[in-house]
């Protein structure tokens, strides 16, 4: 009896699955995308801080920070010293990560303009990580040594980082593409470490920036429904397991903001901020006894400046850091 000589099959690589790589050939491929990322950062490194247009509210912020976190408030509702020491919510209303991780900064010995400007740092240093392993786990990795690069000199990207400064923003961008990634994972093999990791990976960017997870929902769920992977019910499935997790790690911050949304005025986010209240206020030179930094709509009149900046307020002391570099 003939015996065919059939051909082996050949091992299939699971969707999913970057290509296995030696640890000292992905050092150097990290080594060359630190190198890559090196022009990006390196106005950071100058001293003092950057002109920008919200650098010296987020010092403002993380000062205050700071100062409640030392005296053992350790999740803080008020920013204490806003609003001419009346306090304010900005604590409550904008996402804590951020803070936290410039705290962070603050515990290793930094200053505050030094954190404020490692933030920034990180944030462009972890896109390029997110972004690498995206695009190795799609096109290899010298797909991923491109798509980094390319997401992290993005203009938006960098006029984030060095015109608006916004540091949460910057940041939740730094987190998106750590979440396309692990989403695809998902699809892919939908078991519980991957579903674990998306889930931990998508409340962190809900608990750095809210609106950049918002702004990414509908990108995520392309990913969820174009990856290669399994049946669409088990799709279903792993993507519901993983937006329930996201949601109860992240349920310390949203849920007492939509409690207590009732209670603030909302309109100054979707009105314009140069609107007839500062006509007004130039026009007459009013005074605005309830100014605060986060409504720019409204001017203070020379005596309230005067007060905000004065000597003992916290607007003096984060002005005296920041003249000290």
């Amino acid at each position: 009896m003939e015996v065919l000589d059939l051909p082996q099959p050949v091992a299939v690589r699971k969707p999913g699955r970057g290509n296995p790589a030696s640890p000292i050939a992905e050092a150097v491929r990290c080594l060359v995308l630190l190198l890559g990322c090196f022009p990006a950062i390196q106005p950071l490194i100058a001293k003092g801080l950057p002109n920008t247009h919200d650098g010296v509210g987020h010092l403002f912020r993380l000062l205050d920070f700071d100062l409640a976190f030392r005296s053992g408030d350790f999740y803080p509702r008020l920013a204490p010293h806003l609003a001419l020491d009346y306090g304010y919510a900005t604590f409550t209303f904008y996402a804590p990560a951020t803070l936290y991780l410039g705290e962070a900064f603050r515990f290793f010995g930094l200053g505050y303009i030094a954190s404020l400007k490692s933030l920034f740092a990180v944030s462009l240093l972890f896109s390029a990580l997110g972004m690498y392993l995206l695009g190795r786990e799609i096109y290899g990795w010298r797909g991923g040594l491109v798509a980094a690069l390319a997401y992290v000199y993005l203009p938006y990207h960098l006029l984030d980082v060095y015109t608006r400064a916004d540091v949460g923003e910057a940041l939740g961008l730094a987190w998106c593409p750590f979440v396309l990634w692990s989403l695809w994972r998902v699809v892919a093999v939908p078991r519980g470490s991957t579903i674990g990791v998306a889930g931990l990976l998508l409340a962190a960017l809900v608990a750095t920036h809210n609106l950049t997870a918002l702004l990414v929902a509908p990108l995520l769920a392309v990913v969820l429904v174009v990856a290669p992977g399994v049946a669409p019910w088990r799709r279903l499935q792993a993507s519901a397991a993983v937006v329930v997790l996201a949601s109860l790690l992240s349920a310390f911050y949203w849920v007492p903001v939509l409690a207590q949304l009732r209670t603030i005025d909302t309109s100054a986010l979707t009105s314009g901020f140069f609107d007839s209240q500062l006509a007004d206020a130039l026009a007459a030179g009013g005074r605005s006894s309830t100014f605060c930094w986060q409504h720019p709509g409204r001017l203070p009149a020379r005596r309230d400046r005067r007060e905000l900046l004065r000597p003992g307020g916290a607007a003096g002391r984060a002005i005296r850091v920041n003249r000290g570099g």
